[in-house]
């Protein structure tokens, strides 16, 4: 900062040198900065105290209330009920927004206190506060359509969530997609096994599949995530943006694609009639596996830079006749 060369000390954050009485002003440009993201965090909060239900889903109601207006008495029934399901999800959303935000604010009190803070975590900090926002003004989980082909369209309130919750692509025909896009089944038998993305798309939020294995013939299973940028290939648990727990004799665990066994402990125990819950924590940019038989919990954080938003389902199956399922 004082262009001088007797730079002694190293920040991690920006990894400059600084001489001390620079490194002192440096730290305080920091500090001004968290002070400003405090003060915006205290008018989010502000905001998210005195919203209501009715405010954030106006646009929503209007369209409902325009479609009942139209209609009059004979579809009275389904606007109330379409109002009920708004209500429903905006407070769902409403807490697990206020549940995110109150542990960004935990964080951002002790990295004051501790003076424990640098530019990478003041940007994360920064991203984290605009992902709740988004989330607060346009809830990503909820979506109001008409079903057409009626004389009168008859309005529905639609969880966008479950609606992903399909299996939807497979390469090269390996696999077959059931009942729906809620099972899929391995058909072929070949060196690779069958490579199975979901339909839902994540980029924010936090969000929970089940899967249940309905049949499994104890060799090559892979639960976890890609990016949707990556295109599908043949063994595509090994690509860059993979991330995931596999099936079999050697514990493997797929961080960026790349093997590692036995990664913090976990070790491969599946069976037939299993629930594999997969939750995928966009907010803190990591996912987790439990089996609900064992109740063994796996967590595997996620390198934005290698798995870019949005995220998707991602599964291998190693064996003719493998057949998983989707729970709703």
């Amino acid at each position: 900062m004082c262009s001088k060369p007797i730079g002694i000390l190293r920040c991690e954050g920006c990894q400059k040198l600084f001489c001390r009485s620079d490194l002192n002003e440096h730290r305080n440009e920091l500090s001004n900065q968290l002070d400003g993201l405090t003060v915006e965090h205290d008018a989010f909060q502000h905001t998210l105290n005195q919203a209501t239900a009715d405010s954030r889903t106006q646009g929503l109601i209007r369209r409902i209330d325009a479609w009942e207006k139209e209609s009059k008495l004979k579809i009275r029934q389904a606007a109330d009920e379409a109002r009920r399901q708004i209500e429903i999800h905006a407070v769902r959303n409403a807490k697990e927004i206020s549940t995110r935000f109150r542990e960004m604010a935990d964080r951002l009190q002790q990295a004051r206190k501790e003076d424990a803070f640098d530019e990478r975590d003041l940007k994360r900090w920064t991203e984290q506060l605009e992902q709740l926002k988004e989330n607060f003004v346009s809830p990503s989980s909820v979506a109001v359509e008409e079903e057409q082909g009626t004389f009168i369209a008859k309005i529905q309130v639609k969880d966008v969530e479950v609606l992903g919750k399909r299996f939807d692509q497979v390469l090269y025909g390996f696999a077959v997609v059931d009942d729906g896009g809620l099972a899929v089944v391995c058909n072929y038998y070949n060196n690779h096994g069958a490579q199975v993305r979901g339909k839902g798309e994540y980029s924010g939020g936090l969000h929970e599949i089940q899967l249940k294995i309905e049949n499994y013939a104890d060799g090559f299973l892979f639960f976890g995530i890609n990016s949707k940028s990556t295109a599908m290939q043949n063994n595509s648990c090994t690509s860059m943006s993979s991330y995931g727990w596999a099936a079999g004799a050697n514990n493997t665990v797929y961080i960026h694609g790349q093997g590692s066994n036995n990664y913090k402990g976990y070790v491969s125990d599946f069976r037939v009639n299993d629930i594999i819950e997969l939750e995928l924590d966009c907010y803190r940019r990591l996912i987790r596996m439990r089996n609900h038989r064992s109740n063994k919990q796996h967590e595997l954080p996620i390198d934005l830079d290698k798995c870019p938003f949005p995220w998707v389902l991602h599964l291998n199956l190693g064996s003719y006749g493998d057949r998983l399922r989707i729970v709703l």
